[in-house]
């Protein structure tokens, strides 16, 4: 089988597809002819962590896909802070009700202390990988 690649849509369209394309007014007209040997390692290689880019004539290749470690830092920092709110949140019901044990109430003030560490830490300079995996995350509570 044949197929084709759009550099600009950064994707594979059948041949055998093409009129139904071309009557739906989608067919591209940037398209290069994929035989069909190139085509089915280059759509493997993208359960093994590649991206597919178009080179400068236009044609796929497969790159290292591009991380963005500080949005990915950021992230893992609002999602820690979200899952100490789950934790949290029923104990501080509790004790507005003032029916929070003391011994919950310990649990609650260790998590907020948590809490307060991870909103002063600093992502904002994570740009590497090596960086982001040495992030000093405050440790969990008990």
């Amino acid at each position: 089988m044949i197929y084709f690649y759009s550099a600009k849509n950064n994707a594979f369209y059948p041949q055998e597809l093409k009129e139904a394309y071309q009557r739906a007014g989608t067919w591209p007209d940037d398209l290069v002819e994929i035989p069909e040997e190139e085509y089915q390692p280059i759509i493997l290689a993208q359960s093994f962590g590649k991206v597919i880019a178009a080179d400068n004539n236009g044609f796929p290749v497969l790159k290292e896909p591009v991380i963005n470690w500080q949005g990915k830092a950021k992230s893992d920092l609002k999602n820690r802070i979200l899952d100490v709110n789950s934790i949290v949140s029923d104990w501080k019901a509790e004790l507005q009700l003032g029916t929070l044990s003391e011994e919950n109430k310990a649990k609650l003030i260790s998590w907020l202390e948590y809490t307060n560490k991870l909103k002063a830490l600093d992502v904002s300079d994570v740009t590497t990988e090596d960086h982001y995996k040495n992030i000093d995350w405050p440790a969990k509570p008990a």
